[in-house]
């Protein structure tokens, strides 16, 4: 245990970026320690199986030796020593479980593409960086036999050969690809969609920066549709710093997967969707899936919060959750965004069954709030948050809502729970809200089982304030289930 502890914090340290690549220089103070602690590092073989190389290959060919027949965790932090070390690790390639190699150029590439194309039968991990300015292109290989354990792949900002990567992809739990690059040599969307299928055991998708595929839209229509794919494992994909010329990108792969319920989706834009006093294409919304698979997933949506400026979050009922960017935040006409969004937010959930729905500081009107009331009428949980941040808060962020409770909330018969956060404290904020509940208690509405308040600004050294605010909670009070009560902090 004190062999492994130490050999696990070295790598922690040394590397940063994760543990059990223990630092060289640590194997050899532990072995120097005393003849007994030599004899055992020597015979325990697992003590060498995860190997950091910086410079020096001959540590690579004794940690290799030492390991004799276990399987090898090998981290280049650079490029020159994989290139010296190649014949070492072609002769060791079959107990290879983890490459992972920075500042690759595309002569390291090749030699990696030597390895994998020759059999690696224990490779489960393979993570590649390159040099700066560098793009090089990886084919995984046209063997299916060739990397049967392989389930990890990330690769940043290396090209990925899907032509000749499909058929050793095929055992993929995990796949991440990052870049900044794009052109004329993504694969069509025909293709990238059939590689995709080929790997039914996806449980984690992660693309950061651009697309691997382009111009979906476009091959759709001249070559057709293409077969909606299942990956029935999937737990979450993830687009993150997308461009905004590829929001529509997106969302045709998302239109063309059939997902369990339960996964997570983020689309994350690097720069919002364009806005609506721009030039079309205009908003997200223009791209959202339309076809069966991803419009089953809207209609199970229970649970919705919305950001400022313009982060939508949904979650289904079984637990998948969905993060995606509405619009553009940049736009000087803040209040007219807002609008956009929160009635975008609408069109995109419409005949979704919502029970618990948060506004997280979105300054919206109280006919837009009226709006949201009617579509979802099933509402038992409402959530209402004005900005946290000093000289953000706008007046009427939490009060609309509250207004628009009162005069259009006749349908809202199932609303349980109200809870309001970082509102400031203020007459017009209670008056609003004690007239909301007393208007559901006119209606014959059951009072709320629960009232949260979260409020900022109270002066409590002011007696004639202090008087008024005991008034508004003892009204609160009749208006709000004894057994739970009114929960209040400043």
């Amino acid at each position: 245990l004190i062999f492994q502890w130490n050999l696990w914090e070295s790598g922690s340290e040394a590397t940063g970026l994760r543990g059990g690549y223990p630092d060289p220089t640590v194997l050899s103070v532990l072995c120097s320690v005393c003849g007994h602690w030599r004899n055992i590092a020597l015979d325990t073989p697992m003590l060498w199986r995860n190997i950091q190389v910086r410079r020096r290959t001959p540590w690579l060919r004794h940690c290799m030796r030492q390991s004799r027949s276990v399987t090898l965790n090998i981290l280049f932090l650079a490029t020159t020593p994989f290139v010296s070390a190649a014949s070492s690790l072609w002769d060791e390639r079959y107990r290879i479980r983890e490459l992972i190699i920075s500042d690759a150029t595309r002569g390291t590439v090749e030699l990696i593409e030597m390895l994998l194309h020759n059999s690696m039968p224990a490779l489960e991990v393979l993570e590649i960086d390159p040099l700066f300015d560098e793009h090089p292109i990886l084919a995984l290989g046209d063997d299916p036999r060739a990397l049967p354990a392989l389930k990890n792949l990330r690769l940043d900002d290396i090209r990925l050969d899907w032509q000749r990567s499909g058929l050793a992809m095929r055992n993929l739990r995990n796949l991440e690809l990052m870049g900044d690059f794009w052109g004329n040599k993504q694969p069509s969307f025909r293709l990238f969609m059939r590689c995709l299928q080929g790997c039914p055991e996806l449980e984690y998708l992660y693309f950061y920066s651009v697309l691997p595929v382009i111009y979906c839209g476009r091959q759709l229509a001249e070559d057709g549709p293409v077969p909606v794919v299942s990956l029935p494992n999937l737990e979450s994909i993830t687009f993150k710093r997308c461009l905004d010329f590829q929001a529509h990108d997106v969302y045709h792969i998302l239109d063309n997967l059939m997902l369990p319920d339960s996964a997570s989706i983020e689309v994350h834009a690097r720069r919002t969707q364009v806005g609506p006093a721009a030039s079309p294409p205009h908003r997200y919304i223009d791209y959202v899936p339309r076809g069966a698979t991803f419009a089953l997933r809207l209609q199970n949506v229970e649970k919705v919060d919305i950001y400022a400026p313009s982060r939508l979050v949904f979650e289904t009922e079984s637990g998948g959750e969905t993060k995606i960017d509405l619009e553009d935040g940049a736009s000087a006409r803040i209040d007219y965004a807002n609008e956009q969004r929160m009635q975008d937010m609408c069109t995109l959930l419409a005949g979704a069954s919502v029970s618990n729905f948060a506004n997280r500081a979105l300054h919206v009107s109280q006919d837009t709030w009226a709006r949201v009331f009617r579509l979802f009428p099933g509402i038992q949980d409402l959530t209402l948050t004005a900005s946290p941040y000093v000289g953000e808060y706008v007046p009427g962020q939490i009060t609309a809502a509250l207004d628009a409770l009162r005069r259009d909330g006749a349908g809202l018969c199932e609303l349980n729970v109200v809870e309001i956060e970082h509102g400031e404290w203020s007459p017009e904020l209670f008056d609003a809200l004690i007239e909301a509940l007393q208007a559901r208690a006119n209606r014959g509405f059951m009072p709320l089982s629960e009232l949260h308040m979260e409020i900022i600004g109270r002066d409590v050294d002011d007696p004639e304030k202090v008087a008024m605010h005991e008034a508004y909670m003892d009204r609160l009070g009749e208006l709000v289930e004894p057994s739970s009560g009114v929960h209040y902090e400043d």
